[in-house]
Parts: structure tokens; C-alpha cells; sequence
């Protein structure tokens, strides 16, 4: 088990073409915001299974299970929702991926991880389809990933 909190602060640009102070555009206004995140969430291994799944105090979680076929080979599938901005309905945005992939360990500290292909799908579900943000959000492509992860 596990549990996991951030906290920090970003500074975002609004306004005019997102620019400040009017360098490369129309001015734009700094404006800061906080941005604290927390998590909990459990990992289970056994033999060649692994299962994991965590929930995000952003909105959202994920599940995420592994079945090594080969001892250094594991097949993996995922599902992961992020649900942002739920204050203000006409805000809200969802984002869902499911994710089919594998991972090859070369060894304990370097491994390479292949997503063969990621259902991305994301939407503005207060609002109507014919909405520029679902029209912008319905144009989220899936995706192919390759990520290799060494540790030094």
C-alpha cells in the first residue's frame, strides 16, 4: 500500500495570445494557482500476476494488471480515468485511456516498455457535441508509445 501528497504553486498566463508584458503578442495576465495533488493506491504481486490500482484526489484512478509470460517478458493492461475541472459542469473534461502493452526487463534496473496501442478518449460531457471543446477533445488520436526507464 501506498499513499502519496504534493503541493506547489504554477503561474499561468491568461488573456491576450498567452503572452506576458506583450513580448510576442497581445499582453497577457500572470495569475498564480495552487496545485496540490494526493494519492492512495495498492500494489499486489504473486508469482507471475501483478495488480495495481490507485486513486488520484484529482478525479481520477487507474488499474493496471501484469502477467509475466516469461521471465522477463510481461503482457500488461490498463484503464485509467482523469475526470478535471468537476467545480463548474460546462467545465468538466474526462479523459479515459485503456491501454494494452508489454514490458521487457533487461535487468533489474533498465526496462523497456511498449504500449502496442492506447484507446484515448476524452470529452466535455456537459456540453453539447457540436461544442468547440468536444469538437477539439474528438480529435484525441490513440496512441503508440514506446519508454525506457534506467535507473543509475
Amino acid at each position: 500500500m501506498f499513499a502519496w501528497w504534493q503541493d506547489g504553486k504554477r503561474t499561468l498566463i491568461t488573456g491576450g495570445t498567452g503572452a506576458q508584458n506583450g513580448i510576442g503578442g497581445t499582453a497577457g495576465t500572470a495569475a498564480g494557482y495552487d496545485r496540490t495533488r494526493s494519492g492512495l493506491g495498492m500494489t499486489f504481486r504473486k508469482s507471475q500476476y501483478r495488480a495495481t490500482a490507485e486513486y488520484i484526489k484529482a478525479d481520477g484512478y487507474y488499474v493496471d494488471f501484469g502477467y509475466l509470460v516469461l521471465s522477463n517478458l510481461e503482457l500488461d493492461v490498463r484503464y485509467d480515468t482523469l475526470n478535471r475541472r468537476t467545480d463548474v459542469a460546462a467545465n468538466e473534461r474526462k479523459f479515459t485511456t485503456t491501454t494494452l502493452g508489454a514490458q521487457y526487463f533487461f535487468n533489474k534496473k533498465t526496462r523497456a516498455a511498449l504500449n502496442f496501442i492506447e484507446f484515448r478518449d476524452a470529452q466535455a460531457p456537459s456540453l453539447q457535441a457540436s461544442n468547440v471543446a468536444n469538437q477539439v477533445l474528438n480529435a484525441t488520436d490513440n496512441r503508440v508509445s514506446v519508454q525506457i526507464t534506467m535507473i543509475f
